[in-house]
């Protein structure tokens, strides 16, 4: 967004951490903070090992203006010696095309970036709602490691960025930490539980509850990113699984906007959502048992009244 007027951002420098971003109007959550094409890309599936990514890397800078070339040397090396200055800058200022195939450590973030294979732009759009003068941030893992426990978060953030994170999540009390680490570990398998497969077909109220438990503990670590469309799906697939059409779509529902919040309204995937969100019969496991038989017409919104008792009714 080069537009001025149409910035809702600031970059300024913040007290004990350099250059940040800061809001400068009220953003609510799903809102398009900003879109930028990339001066650089690499692809690593193409090219053939670290001298590969370096010769690309340093083919695309020849290509860029002058000024641009500049902008780039001038970035900040974490990896020292350890690595060229060309491919230094480039692992410590770059990130992935889009969280899913994140390394890009901001660890509760209120936005989130997403690629735009449509428009080849990298997309950030706010997690929470944001009031100006907050500072934006986003993570600087991939979404299995920014779940960690503190001490796998903190390695992985010295290994490739060479800092101490000291957000929210970090900085909490040692109580506070021990049980934001068993809140993780437990997240960590439930979902294992749930991914196996087996236990949706053997004790579906029991799967469904770990889903409900595991939103319930995102939201006390205060993240509220994608991950939620994974247990949203998990959940519908449960559902549609024993027969119950009606759940099945309301939770389609709520991964469908999940999914648009955080990725925008052109993201990957969700025309298969909306697909499912129509017809949860045309999914592959519908109907394998008739244990919680409904018909899609009774699905409840998700604005109303009990909603939420009725969504997590069949949890045990």
């Amino acid at each position: 967004m080069s537009d001025q007027e149409t910035r809702v951002f600031e970059i300024r420098p913040i007290p004990g951490y350099g250059l940040g971003v800061t809001a400068t109007a009220h953003i609510s959550r799903g809102d398009l903070i900003m879109s930028e094409a990339p001066l650089i890309t690499v692809d690593g599936s193409s090219v053939d090992g670290v001298g590969g990514i370096e010769s690309s890397i340093v083919k695309s800078l020849k290509s860029l203006p002058k000024d641009d070339q500049r902008a780039y040397l001038s970035l900040h090396n974490c990896h020292g010696t350890k690595l060229s200055p060309i491919l230094g800058i480039f692992k410590t200022n770059s990130i992935q095309l889009g969280v899913h195939e994140a390394d890009a450590g901001w660890q509760v973030p209120n936005a989130a970036y997403s690629w735009n294979r449509k428009t080849s732009e990298e997309l950030v759009y706010a997690l929470n709602d944001i009031s100006p003068g907050e500072q934006i941030t986003v993570s600087y893992l991939d979404n299995t490691t920014s779940k960690a426990p503190r001490s796998e978060r903190q390695l992985k953030l010295r290994i490739s960025f060479d800092f101490e994170c000291f957000c929210e999540a970090c900085a909490r009390s040692p109580k506070e930490l021990d049980a934001s680490d068993r809140r993780r570990r437990n997240i960590a398998q439930m979902d294992s539980a749930i991914g196996a497969g087996s236990l949706m077909k053997s004790n579906p109220g029991k799967a469904l509850r770990f889903c409900q438990r595991i939103l319930e503990m995102w939201e006390k670590e205060g993240l509220r990113d994608v991950s939620e469309y994974r247990t949203y799906y998990d959940a519908f697939q449960v559902c549609v699984m024993h027969g119950d059409l009606a759940r099945a779509g309301a939770f389609a529902a709520l991964a469908l906007k999940v999914k648009e919040d955080c990725e925008g309204k052109d993201a990957a995937g969700l025309e298969k959502i909306k697909g499912l969100l129509e017809c949860p019969e045309s999914h592959p496991l519908a109907g394998t048992t008739s244990k919680w038989k409904t018909r899609i017409k009774s699905r409840h919104s998700i604005d109303s009244e009990g909603f939420e008792e009725w969504l997590w009714d069949r949890a045990e």
